[in-house]
């Protein structure tokens, strides 16, 4: 199963949700975790490894999907991006080999992290999906770029495979206030509304998390953050599981 985590605008915490629902699905199967942005690559960062190859070596064919994939902890894998990547160089065709190889050989699941926007290879990671997050957060530049890009996906993929994930709420009331303002946009000019599936509180342990290069949930898992990091975990899984 794949999840792509997207986000209309950069800074709403995308990676951060990445790699830690990454580690609560472990608990359901085996995962990768799949750096898709090309040009501004966080997942290395945020575990602190180095992987000695990137994703675009497997699509210059340079080296194959299995020498490429690099060993995080037990039943975690990574596939790191290269900063400043020309994401016109990649061709498409690679993308989907890419994809159709680790569900036939590696993970139960594939968590893209995407690049923020609405750039040709976010709408392909997120047309592979059978759930994509988006990630907004209480500001109105977020808000109204996941509309934007909302919109955009619109033509190329059900509206119903997508959830909002509302990054540093201050409590469950305003989560669903953000959720709100999104979705009386979708109402008005796409006639659709699009659920919440779950909320991160702000926290002061993300901070220090990702300055010391470890996912929250290994950093402080009973912080209120990791706690709902893991709750979203589940509510992923419960979702792909109805549908399949």
């Amino acid at each position: 199963m794949t999840i792509t985590v997207c986000s209309g605008k950069g800074g709403v915490g995308k990676s951060v949700v990445s790699s830690n629902l990454a580690l609560s699905l472990l608990q359901h199967g085996s995962v990768v975790i799949w750096d898709a942005d090309a040009q501004f690559p966080n997942q290395h960062i945020m575990f602190g490894v180095e992987p000695p190859a990137r994703i675009h070596d497997v699509y210059r064919g340079m080296r194959t999907l299995d020498k490429t994939l690099f060993r995080v902890a037990e039943k975690l894998w990574m596939l790191a991006g290269q900063t400043g990547t020309d994401t016109e160089s990649i061709d498409a065709q690679s993308v989907l080999d890419v994809h159709k190889e680790l569900q036939e050989t590696r993970a139960d699941f594939v968590v893209v992290d995407a690049a923020a926007g609405s750039g040709n290879d976010t709408l392909q990671a997120c047309t592979i999906s059978d759930i994509v997050l988006i990630v907004i957060t209480d500001e109105p530049t977020s808000v109204i770029d996941a509309y934007g890009l909302m919109k955009i996906l619109k033509r190329y993929m059900p509206l119903d495979r997508i959830r909002l994930v509302v990054n540093n709420a201050i409590d469950a009331d305003d989560a669903d206030e953000v959720a709100r303002k999104l979705n009386a946009a979708m109402n008005k000019f796409l006639n659709t509304e699009i659920e919440k599936i779950g909320f991160i509180p702000y926290d002061r342990a993300v901070r220090s998390s990702i300055i010391e290069q470890r996912p929250l949930l290994l950093h402080n898992q009973s912080s209120e953050a990791a706690v709902a990091l893991k709750k979203l975990g589940d509510s992923v899984h419960d979702c792909i599981a109805k549908n399949v």
